[in-house]
């Protein structure tokens, strides 16, 4: 028999569980872990019974930390942010995430604090011209340093911005 793997001998199962989180998974379901053991995943929140076709509808962005007392705890506004958060992606450093919206808003959230700023309003696209919606993620380049894609209102032109702190730099544009 081969040697057990270096990753077998660190993790061992427990005895037993509990369950902390029931989730329904869809392909635009994401979880992060972080660092220090707290798991991190978006989801719409609601109870039984439901009924189906409501707008109120909004997923959240959920930590869930570890140990006997573990709670679910939700960590941005109910309101503002897009109605769906599966383009959340971590900094390096796990202070924060970006999330990108469908329409290409996009939003930078501190995890601390809950403060959720727009960092890239919609983007109107016109898709009678052959312009789509699938608008790019925005990601991490470093802690404090991302890239994404805006359009300035009444230009026809794409940019794509590197934001380093509070500074933006048009890399490209069109």
């Amino acid at each position: 028999t081969p040697p057990p793997s270096p990753m077998s001998q660190r993790v061992q199962f427990a005895a037993s569980t509990t369950d902390l989180v029931g989730l329904i998974f869809h392909a635009h379901s994401r979880v992060r872990c972080l660092r220090d053991g707290r798991v991190l995943f978006n989801a719409t929140s609601f109870s039984l019974p439901t009924v189906g076709g409501g707008n109120s509808e909004r997923e959240q962005l959920f930590a869930l930390g570890r140990g006997p007392d573990a709670k679910l705890i939700p960590l941005i506004p109910a309101d503002g942010l897009p109605k769906t958060l599966a383009t959340f992606e971590l900094s390096p450093d796990e202070t924060q995430a970006l999330i990108g919206s469908d329409t290409g808003e996009v939003w930078l959230l501190t995890l601390a604090t809950g403060t959720a700023e727009l960092v890239s309003a919609r983007i109107e696209s016109d898709k009678d011209k052959g312009e789509g919606g699938n608008f790019p993620a925005p990601a991490w380049r470093a802690a404090g340093e991302f890239t994404f894609l805006r359009k300035t209102a009444g230009t026809p032109a794409f940019e794509l911005v590197l934001r380093r702190g509070q500074t933006d730099t048009v890399l490209s544009q069109n």
